[in-house]
């Protein structure tokens, strides 16, 4: 049984995939103003939505939609906190892959399966390389490549010290902090 944290605009290719989204988590402020039309009626069972838009909190939502406090604080030269308990807080990390594994050590789950996590921006600081998920008009993407390098190095540093293990089933990418699994052995 594949329980899957989707996030973003990933809901795009949910028509593409054989396992159900059961969980959706969004933390960029900039996705409630992208994705506002669609929120309310994904088919997930569970939708996590940062605290971060004052508008889009202002008015009723579906009873499966949580709101969760997305927790900023600056790190440029250490890790970032990671959370002990979601429901309080998640720290921000420069991707919201920090936040699905924060939420997932939270409910117990003792291994965590990375997938199209590539990574691709790793060591640039452009990423030409959306055009694989997105249509062309978001082809590029600034990253916070270190910050997301530090958040990835305090998940793995959590997860050792917690007993869990985080692996990196992405096909390809560049994202090497975690033990590769294959991504065809898993299913």
């Amino acid at each position: 049984y594949v329980i899957c944290f989707s996030m973003n605009s990933i809901f795009n290719l949910f028509d593409n995939t054989d396992w159900g989204q059961y969980f959706y988590v969004m933390s960029d402020h900039r996705g409630f103003e992208l994705y506002k039309g669609m929120l309310d009626s994904l088919p997930v069972n569970h939708i996590f939505l940062s605290d971060n838009s004052d508008v889009f909190w202002s008015f009723e939502h579906k009873e499966n939609i949580y709101c969760h406090h997305h927790h900023y604080e600056y790190y440029f030269n250490r890790l970032p906190k990671f959370s002990d308990d979601f429901s309080k807080k998640s720290y921000a990390g420069a991707t919201v892959t920090y936040n699905c594994m924060q939420l997932a050590a939270y409910m117990g789950f003792k291994e965590i399966y990375l997938l199209g996590v590539d990574f691709s921006y790793g060591g640039q600081t452009k990423n030409e390389t959306y055009a694989h998920f997105y249509k062309e008009e978001k082809t590029t993407s600034m990253g916070f490549v270190n910050q997301v390098t530090l958040a990835y190095q305090s998940a793995k540093q959590y997860a050792n010290q917690h007993g869990f293990k985080i692996y990196n089933a992405t096909r390809g990418g560049k994202l090497e902090i975690f033990e590769r699994v294959d991504f065809d052995d898993l299913f």
